[in-house]
């Protein structure tokens, strides 16, 4: 819950002052599809799942605030990459989506803010 759900929050009430005076800034929260309320088809990982829906809520809370103030606040899903959590059995590339989401968080726009994304670009649900 810490590292999924306080820290972004925590890191963005830091920041925001900053984020304002932009007058373009940007916030983008790493979630996961596991933390979708509408995907949860497999149930376990409870701990992880609560804490990215959390993670997937203060997406929504910000975005709200920011809009005023031209703050874009969007969540992304990586994908299931091969990482030490993913494992040998993800089928995405590191690489691959790591330049999916830079290509996405550079085009964001205040049209996304306060949705969730894949890596590819599929919008998915909360």
């Amino acid at each position: 819950l810490n590292v999924n759900t306080i820290g972004p929050l925590r890191v963005s009430q830091v920041l925001w002052p900053l984020l304002q005076a932009s007058n373009q800034g940007k916030i983008a929260n790493i979630s996961s599809l596991m933390g979708s309320i509408d995907d949860c088809m497999s149930g376990r990982s409870y701990a992880y799942r609560t804490s990215k829906t959390g993670l997937n809520m203060i997406t929504k809370i910000l975005a709200v605030e920011g809009k005023d103030h031209n703050i874009t606040v969007t969540a992304y899903h990586p994908g299931w990459a091969k990482t030490d959590m993913g494992g040998e059995r993800a089928p995405v590339p590191v690489s691959v989506s790591v330049k999916g989401l830079i290509g996405l968080i550079h085009k964001q726009d205040i049209a996304q803010s306060g949705r969730f994304f894949e890596y590819t670009g599929d919008e998915l649900p909360w």
